[in-house]
């Protein structure tokens, strides 16, 4: 019979926790570009997706992508935003709009759904079968 030590599996964590990190920041990414409302410009959020060290037995995958106010990017397209207007009153908003195939300025736009980018990839990485 074949045995691991436990000190033999604790050396192999890290490593495991590298794979599961990379599975999960491929998977969040993928799904970011698939799911994604047409109302969000989803190539730099999906691009933006990282993994970051948290010692030895932990691994964060995610986006501190910011927009040009200020909030956190990822959030808003995890969760959903509410309507947004320009600040200032005679300025406008500037996006790419897909579905007309053109930039627009409108100076408002309403909420947009969120497509739970986070909760997937969550349930992605609890259904993967991970041995040491």
């Amino acid at each position: 019979m074949a045995t691991l030590t436990l000190d033999e599996s604790i050396r192999k964590i890290p490593a495991l926790l590298d794979r599961v990190a990379k599975e999960a920041q491929e998977y969040m990414s993928d799904y970011i570009r698939k799911n994604a409302d047409q109302g969000y410009q989803t190539g730099k959020l999906a691009s933006s997706i990282n993994i970051e060290p948290r010692g030895e037995s932990a691994r964060s995958v995610g986006s501190s992508l910011k927009s040009k106010c200020g909030f956190t990017y990822g959030l808003a397209v995890d969760e959903g935003r509410g309507p947004v207007t320009a600040k200032n009153p005679s300025g406008r908003l500037h996006y790419y709009d897909p579905k007309l195939g053109r930039w627009v300025h409108p100076k408002s736009v309403g909420p947009a759904s969120g497509i739970g980018f986070i909760k997937a990839t969550k349930n992605y990485i609890e259904g993967m079968n991970i041995t040491l």
